[in-house]
């Protein structure tokens, strides 16, 4: 899993984002650094909604599939949604998609 992820993260920084989906597509099993090596590669390439949908794809994710450090959202999750939000003006409309997620549950600790 951490050699995939470091790859994700490599093909995201030299702009070859097609080679960092095929890498996460092919992974049997991901950890929460998956999909934050993915966002972050969204982020580098200008592609915040890519980043959302990862998100929403993050939250529904079959627990079969998951690696042995586990899967749950993490700061650094936040903060890629949070910068993927800001690229698209959401932070500062009151009727946003951002204010609709429930926060406080999706990051709670609590199982």
């Amino acid at each position: 899993v951490h050699l995939q992820n470091a790859l994700i993260d490599f093909y995201g920084k030299i702009n070859q984002i097609e080679m960092a989906e095929k890498i996460f597509d092919g992974m049997i099993l991901r950890e929460t650094s998956s999909f934050n090596s993915l966002m972050k590669a969204y982020l580098i390439n200008h592609m915040p909604i890519k980043v959302l949908e990862l998100f929403e794809q993050m939250k529904q994710t079959n627990f079969q599939h998951v690696g042995p450090i586990g899967f749950k959202p993490d700061l650094i999750t936040f903060i890629a949604v949070c910068d993927a939000c800001d690229k698209l003006g959401l932070l500062r409309s009151p009727d946003s998609v951002f204010q609709q997620f429930d926060w406080k549950k999706i990051f709670s600790i609590s199982a």
